[in-house]
């Protein structure tokens, strides 16, 4: 095989050991992180996300920033717009609530995918302020209208209007462009467990320290404060995070984008060099603006590996969303709450199925981007949905053991069925074309979301049926059920699509099938760029002048042999593979 990195091609080969454990070529000259020796473990996971961090101070100031966002945006909402819901709305809390949460949805399935194709065409940081000042909106509004029946309602409707980036992904987004490729299944473990351990700080503890112990008076006016304080943290850690180049997988060969930057303007010579679609769209006026509402869908539909993830991460999540609609009222039933209810016991409910499972996602994260490392992320992601579905089903126990004690179990095992979105989306991240990261995370973002749209569907038509069916506590039956479905998303994950899984597989033969399959199509790229040029009377550069020439000299040379015209494209794909 003839490569122009013939090096490349024979390290991959010379090291299959490397490979099979999800090693990431160092070609591109970044720093890899030493293979750890200790074989593995809850140690080494947290060394190596530590040693990863050390070594790249932006991450760092993404993870933290994100966490921020995740968490300080919830403060509000927990702590005071919860009581003035409550106190306003009274006995119409409920509709007014699923009103809300229907529309807010609703926004963030039309808009989640346009808003990822965004964030390709613009400074990702930029993206990132917009998403999250959405999310801080709400707040604000208290701050400026006060906590009144007027307040409460521009607060819900700002709610409602700053949910456009909700399934965006914008800010895993932008972790993984600070991130070397080399480090991005640590990067995926690690940014959950930011997201957790922010939860706790910010939320849970809030919690158990006010709500329970007492030990701090609750001050609707505190928590609103100290949210603006934290939204001016964040934006000054995002405005520090340097993040001028994106660092794009070493390995693509989608036809979907080579399609449509066949379309952009003849001087590139290169994939790495062309536009991304989005920022092609945006200078395309109103009809590229509309163009990037359906383009999301499209690129779902189309993109083999793609579609096979979003069908995943839609069985995923609708599972763990439905378990986590009912799950509160399904411990308070169990426990004889709803029948008999004592306040304390309601409180300590809630602090259950918050804190345990945010505590112990921590470690579950880490571990699982270490693992996905070691042996490949789709590896771990078929391992762990089965491991997932028996997570899930575990919970219909609760309405045998009727214990406190084991919400915590249940939660904590729920919490861990949603490991496998750790590998999913470096998945995701890795197959995305070359520029268009954002619009593939926020396409699987928005399965995710409609999965949690049907499910509150589905809850809100068969509760009444379970309830009213004699069973006694018939909620259980929610869990066996969802757990089936999260065995369900294995399917979409077996097998191997066409032209392989690339590096995500793990497997040797996958990833130098990818390596070659990048370099076909980055050549048929600069010949279709070069053809294009020379059609049209334009100045040819040394390069296309000299792949031009080539071409003519086999295209002649086959015609002499086979007696019979051939295509330019059928020459210009067989100049590739004898060339690779």
């Amino acid at each position: 095989i003839k490569l122009d990195r013939p090096l490349e091609l024979s390290r991959w080969i010379a090291m299959p050991v490397e490979l099979s454990n999800g090693a990431e070529d160092d070609s591109s000259g970044s720093e890899s992180e030493p293979e750890n020796e200790d074989g593995g473990g809850p140690c080494a996971a947290l060394t190596s996300s530590f040693t990863m961090l050390m070594r790249n101070p932006e991450l760092f100031k993404v993870l933290v920033a994100a966490g921020l966002q995740q968490g300080s945006s919830n403060l509000a909402n927990t702590f005071v717009l919860s009581d003035m819901k409550a106190n306003y709305w009274g006995m119409k809390m409920s509709e007014y609530q699923s009103l809300a949460s229907i529309l807010i949805n609703f926004i963030a399935v039309v808009c989640g995918g346009p808003y990822g194709r965004f964030s390709d065409a613009v400074d990702r940081r930029i993206a990132a302020a917009i998403f999250a000042a959405g999310t801080f909106l709400p707040g604000w509004t208290l701050l400026v209208f006060g906590q009144t029946s007027h307040g409460l309602w521009i607060s819900t409707v700002a709610q409602i209007l700053g949910s456009f980036g909700l399934t965006s992904n914008v800010m895993y987004s932008l972790a993984n462009d600070v991130t070397p490729f080399q480090d991005r299944e640590l990067m995926a473990g690690a940014f959950f467990a930011f997201l957790c351990l922010m939860n706790v700080l910010l939320i849970a503890m809030p919690v158990l320290f006010i709500l329970v112990l007492k030990l701090v008076p609750n001050s609707p006016d505190l928590f609103v404060y100290l949210q603006t304080g934290l939204t001016v943290v964040f934006f000054f850690i995002l405005a520090s995070v340097k993040a001028e180049k994106k660092e794009e997988e070493p390995d693509h060969d989608n036809e979907v984008w080579h399609i449509e930057s066949g379309q952009h303007e003849e001087n590139e010579i290169g994939i790495d060099e062309s536009e991304p679609p989005a920022k092609q769209d945006y200078k395309n006026g109103i009809c590229g603006l509309l163009k990037g509402f359906f383009q999301p869908i499209m690129l779902a539909c189309s993109h083999r590996r793609l579609r096979r993830l979003c069908i995943a991460s839609f069985l995923l999540a609708f599972a763990g969303n439905l378990v986590s609609d009912i799950g509160l009222q399904f411990f308070n039933q169990s426990l004889g709450l709803l029948e008999h209810p004592s306040h304390d016991k309601v409180v300590m409910v809630s602090v259950y199925t918050m804190l345990p499972g945010q505590l112990m996602a921590i470690p579950g994260n880490l571990i699982t981007g270490y693992l996905a490392k070691q042996g490949g992320p789709l590896k771990m992601l078929r391992r762990l949905v089965p491991f997932a579905a028996v997570l899930v089903a575990v919970g219909a126990l609760m309405a045998v053991i009727q214990q406190m004690w084991y919400i915590a179990v249940v939660v904590i095992c729920l919490t861990y069925a949603n490991l496998p979105m750790v590998p999913l989306q470096r998945i995701v991240a890795g197959v995305a074309p070359p520029g268009r990261t954002g619009e593939a995370l926020g396409t699987v973002g928005v399965f995710a979301m409609l999965a949690s749209l049907v499910g509150n569907t589905v809850v809100v038509r068969l509760n009444p049926i379970l309830l009213n069916s004699g069973m006694p506590n018939p909620l259980w039956v929610y869990y066996p059920a969802c757990g089936f479905m999260v065995l369900l998303a294995i399917i979409p994950l077996m097998g191997t699509p066409r032209g392989g899984w690339g590096r995500a597989s793990g497997k040797l033969v996958d990833s130098a099938h990818a390596l070659i399959g990048a370099r076909v199509a980055a050549y048929r790229w600069k010949m279709f760029v070069a053809r294009r040029r020379r059609s049209k009377g334009k100045k040819l550069t040394i390069d296309q002048s000299t792949l031009l020439a080539e071409q003519d000299l086999r295209r002649e040379n086959d015609m002499n042999n086979a007696g019979e015209d051939e295509s330019e494209d059928e020459v210009a794909d067989k100049t590739a593979r004898g060339c690779f």
